[in-house]
């Protein structure tokens, strides 16, 4: 699951709209028209909040998000103060920019506000910790990532949220990066489990049903195969990216740990088989997984399985 959809559930969550992050298209007004159309309509706070939000969906729709959070300055001047969802709204795309410093402040606010408003915001604490969680993550600060993602589990728990499966997963990866392996594998299970009770939710804003939890699964149980190859048991974790494979041949991140882990075992057709289907019979291919770098930081292999992936590169040839 990307960070844009999960931020699509965060904002239906909070009221802000499930369609936000994606369905708008291009042609959203510039900053010099905002400014105008702001200006123009000040005499009418709500008119003036109802242009903004459209504009600033469909700057971040274009991932615009310098415009996005100039709009959302804007919003947050006019908005009443218990209105934090802008507030949040900013420190989401803030924390995509990479402006974590930022999106910490704004994370910051936003839970001074929703805890000074007592019950009447209890179900928005445990989002707004997970969100300041990604963001403390981005500062490598893992020990306030973990802290704030058990804050959030608390709280939910607190006022009688379901476990949730993305949060489960975030915990694994904050466990990940701290070396905790084992851990870090129990919450990946735990995930798992979450996803694979769950069939699928109604979009309203589509009339569909989505399968991102199904999805979410798949990944979760690829992260727990990861780690079951850091810990030493490469066959165990073979059997678990091969299951992963036969429910979901799209999987390039499966296929290429197969190759990898396959190679090792001295396996080399099954190997190149495994790598070749991952590179050739499925869209988005595997150049990312070519990248050693992107799969340490962005995709998050354990060291184990990054050295596994560069051995078969280099010893085949790239």
């Amino acid at each position: 699951m990307t960070r844009r959809v999960a931020l699509g559930m965060l904002w239906a969550a909070a009221g802000l709209g499930a369609t936000a992050p994606g369905g708008a298209g291009r042609g959203g007004a510039s900053a010099a028209e905002v400014d105008a159309a702001a200006a123009a309509a000040e005499a009418s706070a709500g008119a003036s909040i109802d242009f903004l939000e459209t504009q600033a969906f469909k700057a971040y729709a274009d991932m615009d998000f310098q415009l996005t959070v100039q709009l959302l300055d804007k919003i947050v001047q006019r908005a009443p103060p218990s209105e934090f969802k802008w507030v949040e709204f900013r420190a989401a795309v803030r924390t995509d920019m990479k402006d974590f410093r930022g999106s910490l402040e704004d994370y910051d606010a936003a839970l001074r506000t929703a805890r000074g408003l007592g019950e009447g915001a209890a179900l928005d604490v445990p989002r707004l910790l997970a969100g300041r969680a990604l963001t403390r993550e981005g500062l490598s600060d893992w020990a306030g990532a973990l802290a704030d993602y058990e804050g959030a589990t608390a709280e939910a728990a607190r006022v009688g949220l379901e476990d949730d499966p993305y949060l489960l997963n975030s915990m694994g990866n904050v466990k990940a990066s701290l070396a905790e392996w084992e851990d870090a594998r129990a919450y990946y299970l735990a995930a798992f489990g979450v996803f694979q009770g769950a069939r699928g939710f109604y979009d309203v804003s589509t009339g569909t049903t989505s399968f991102a939890r199904q999805d979410g699964a798949v990944f979760a149980a690829s992260n727990a195969a990861l780690m079951l190859a850091q810990l030493g048991d490469l066959e165990g974790a073979l059997g678990e990216a091969d299951r992963i494979v036969r429910k979901a041949p799209g999987s390039v991140d499966m296929r290429a740990a197969v190759a990898a882990l396959r190679w090792a075992r001295g396996d080399a057709p099954l190997a190149e088989a495994s790598w070749e289907f991952a590179c050739d019979r499925i869209a988005v291919g595997c150049d990312k997984y070519r990248d050693l770098e992107w799969l340490r930081v962005v995709r998050r292999w354990p060291p184990r399985m990054v050295g596994l992936m560069a051995d078969f590169l280099a010893l085949r040839g790239g």
